[in-house]
Order: structure tokens, then C-alpha cells, then sequence
């Protein structure tokens, strides 16, 4: 009997590739010849300490504070002083600039202006009620022209007609209208002006059998600003 040995170089038959023969050790694994070649993992990650990235974190950035609004109380203060302030500025360079004493001259001008203006209206109304009377009504009249004067000459007003006119007025039945017919300034400051006052008087009574009786007469009312009012402080005739 006789034995063949293997020709271990064999014709490829035609079509077939061409195998380069692997080691006998070698394990081939069948997915993978049917799959192709393994697909290379990618590298881990390296692992990054928590730890370390806080510890990097807090030594870059400081964590950050919270700022308190300031209090509305504060605020108000600080604007109130700010407004106080540029008040005293603006008031150092008027003073600075005209002078106290211009500036004061000036305000004194401007209230003996409005006193100007506003006395003699005063004083024709008061010389009306005051230089009129009737005597039906002497005590009435009286104390309507008293509340038109300043309170120390209320007092000697009061006295003087009690003692002159009170009574004579009563025996003569005199009834006296006072008409006031022009005025102008005669003196004037800012809390006191004279006033120049033409007044027609026309009296009746029984001295004149009732006729009636007129008189121009000048008088001057002493108009003296009290709580913001003028009222009158003295009373003069010619």
C-alpha cells in the first residue's frame, strides 16, 4: 500500500483570491473575518478631581458678594443735603456777586413797592367807615372803624369818640357820610405808608336846621401792616 503526501502547493482554480497562509497558533475569530477588522476603541477620558477644579475655581474667582440696596431713609437724607447744599452755593455767589447789602436794598425796594401799591386802597376803605356816622347807630359805626385799626390805636380811637362824638351826636341827631374823592402816598416803607386822603363830608343835622352840609377835608391815615393786613394807626386832619 502505499501513502501519498499532500502537495502543499496547490493549483488555485480560476476565480479564487489568493490566501497568504497564517501561523498554526494563530486563533482566527470568525466575526471578525466576516466583519472585517476591529475598530479601535477610543483613548478613556482622564479623570478630572472635583476637588481639584473647585480648589482652581476659588482661587481665580472669589465668590461674589451680594451689596445691600441703601435704605430709602438715607436716600432721602442724601438728597436733602444735597439740595441744602447747592442752595448755600447759589446763595454764596449772589452774595458774592451783587452783595449782601445790594441784595437786601433791592428786596426792600420791591416790598415798598408792593406797600406803595397796596396801602392806599386800604386806606380809602377805612377812611369810609371810620369818617362816617349815624346817629341811630353811634356804638355800631364805633366799633366797625375800631376793627379797622391796628390794636394800639383802637384804644385811644374808642376813648376820643366816646368823650367827643358819643354824645354830641346823640343831642344833635348828626348824621355824617364821608366821600373819599382822591389819595396818594405821602411817606412809605415796607410795613408803613401815610396816606394823603381828600375826603367830602356832608353832615346833616340839627345845629343846620337839616340841611345838608359839605366839607373837603384833608386827613392823612397812618396804614401799618399787621398779620398781613394794613390797618390803620393813627389819624390825622387839616
Amino acid at each position: 500500500m502505499s501513502s501519498s503526501t499532500p502537495n502543499p502547493r496547490r493549483r488555485r482554480i480560476a476565480g479564487e483570491r489568493k490566501t497568504t497562509p497564517r501561523p498554526a497558533d494563530e486563533t482566527v475569530d470568525a466575526a471578525t473575518v466576516e466583519e472585517g477588522p476591529p475598530t479601535p476603541k477610543p483613548a478613556a477620558a482622564t479623570p478630572v478631581s472635583l476637588a481639584k477644579r473647585k480648589d482652581s475655581a476659588d482661587v481665580e474667582r472669589p465668590p461674589r458678594t451680594s451689596r445691600p440696596a441703601p435704605p430709602r431713609l438715607m436716600v432721602g437724607v442724601a438728597a436733602a443735603a444735597l439740595g441744602l447744599l447747592l442752595s448755600a452755593l447759589a446763595l454764596a455767589l449772589l452774595v458774592e456777586g451783587a452783595g449782601w447789602g445790594d441784595w437786601k436794598r433791592v428786596q426792600e425796594h420791591d416790598q415798598v413797592t408792593d406797600a406803595i401799591r397796596t396801602a392806599p386802597g386800604a386806606a380809602e376803605q377805612a377812611a369810609a367807615t371810620i369818617l362816617a356816622y349815624d346817629y341811630e347807630s353811634l356804638e355800631a359805626d364805633r366799633d366797625a372803624a375800631a376793627a379797622l385799626m391796628t390794636p394800639e390805636y383802637r384804644e385811644e380811637y374808642v376813648e376820643t369818640f366816646d368823650d367827643l362824638v358819643l354824645e354830641a351826636a346823640q343831642e344833635r341827631k348828626a348824621q355824617v357820610e364821608a366821600d373819599v374823592r382822591a389819595s396818594g402816598v405821602a411817606a412809605a416803607g415796607p410795613d408803613r405808608v401815610e396816606v394823603l386822603l381828600f375826603v367830602n363830608q356832608t353832615t346833616v343835622s340839627t345845629a343846620n336846621s337839616g340841611e345838608p352840609q359839605s366839607a373837603l377835608n384833608r386827613v392823612v391815615l397812618a396804614m401799618e401792616k399787621v398779620d398781613g393786613a394794613w390797618r390803620v394807626d393813627g389819624i390825622t386832619s387839616y
